[in-house]
């Protein structure tokens, strides 16, 4: 193996004679079209090892067969890849397309060519993703060995990286179900990671609380599990709805939830609407199951609030908080007063469509706790 001189090339008849390798070791794919390249190749790599770990040599004969084996084994560390095989340039369509059609930035790719004239090498490091480009000629052992190592050092970095991006999505997806993107966007974040202590932005925007009615009943004749799993069935369902049109839930409230439209009015108003269908079709489908129907409790208002992150170093929270937060809170629990399922503000009316599309009807100007100014409060009937 330390030999300097070139690479000895042996009878055809011995590759037959190379048992398996290890399947635990770096596998290497050698590709050429000549049987002795492949047994040199394998005498001088025989006892080299990167990390502890053997090498485990894999053997193709064109580049057909060079990317099969690449796209069913995407555990190839390195290929050892001649240019000219069963075309002048086999060996540069095999890393056309196993960087492009099959999308691997990962494995190492050293060229070897025995006729450099059909593949300068000055354009070739230029136009293709390669890690060295060696001609036969002056292909030594020890050059060979150290081109090899090289390689899998540079894999293993990369494998390492693509590791971490894949934790890191893994993460932010995660993150996603625990603080909505779409609180990060009002925010001018693009990752929770971006998010800190303080950050807050003031917005106008439609405040929506969402109450299950009769909820305190209804878990007095269940047991604990039977009220989780209803809470999830409920949930299940409408939080779509409210992504649908334009919203996002900034807080689930044990039985009931608060949504938030950054758009239209009439996204908050259009979602009611469909709420309200849907409950009619589940509790139709709950009835015809023996079980009681669902009624929900809606209160909305439009005004500014300020979206941010509080908390204390170790403990973090993207949230809410403003006087139109309360005012949707109590416009919503006005809802169980006049037994009504939707009431909203007089703010919100004003600010929804052309007046066409939905009726409002007045209820009541509602004095409103620590407050001295009252509120008109309007039903809201579903769409004409």
């Amino acid at each position: 193996m330390d030999d300097p001189d070139l690479l000895l090339l042996a009878d055809d008849a011995e590759v037959a004679s190379f048992t398996a390798e290890p399947t635990d070791g770096w596998q290497i794919l050698i590709v050429d079209d000549e049987a002795d390249v492949h047994v040199a190749t394998r005498f001088v790599l025989r006892d080299v090892k990167f990390r502890n770990r053997p090498l485990t040599l894999l053997s193709a004969f064109s580049g057909k067969e060079a990317v099969l084996a690449v796209g069913k084994n995407p555990g190839i560390a390195l290929l050892l890849l001649d240019v000219v095989m069963e075309t002048a340039t086999a060996g540069l369509d095999v890393v056309r397309q196993i960087r492009e059609d099959l999308g691997d930035t990962t494995v190492q790719i050293i060229l070897r060519t025995g006729q450099p004239g059909h593949a300068p090498e000055s354009k070739v490091i230029v136009d293709y993703e390669i890690n060295d480009y060696e001609s036969k000629s002056e292909l030594t052992s020890q050059r060979l060995v150290t081109s090899v190592l090289a390689a899998l050092r540079s894999y293993e970095h990369l494998t390492a990286i693509n590791q971490q991006k894949k934790a890191l999505a893994l993460f932010g997806r995660a993150a996603n179900r625990f603080v909505p993107k779409e609180f990060l966007r009002v925010l001018n974040k693009t990752s929770i990671v971006e998010a800190m202590l303080g950050d807050q932005v003031r917005q106008e925007m439609t405040i929506v609380f969402m109450d299950v009615r009769s909820f305190s009943s209804f878990s007095e004749r269940v047991t604990l599990q039977e009220t989780f799993a209803f809470i999830n069935e409920l949930l299940d369902w409408v939080c779509p709805v409210i992504r649908a049109y334009g919203g996002f839930v900034d807080k689930y409230l044990g039985d009931g939830l608060l949504a938030l439209f950054p758009g239209r009015v009439d996204d908050a108003l259009e979602m009611i609407v469909e709420i309200r269908i849907r409950i009619e079709k589940n509790n139709a489908a709950r009835v015809q199951r023996g079980e009681p129907p669902v009624f929900l409790g809606i209160g909305a208002h439009y005004g500014s609030l300020m979206l941010g992150i509080i908390g204390e170093a170790e403990r973090l929270e993207a949230t809410v908080i403003g006087d139109a937060v309360n005012i949707a809170c109590h416009i919503e629990s006005l809802t169980k007063r006049h037994g009504l399922d939707v009431l909203v503000s007089e703010a919100l009316v004003k600010q929804a469509g052309d007046g066409a599309q939905y009726r409002f009807d007045f209820v009541e100007q509602a004095q409103l706790k620590g407050r001295t100014q009252e509120i008109g409060v309007y039903a809201f009937p579903a769409a004409k």
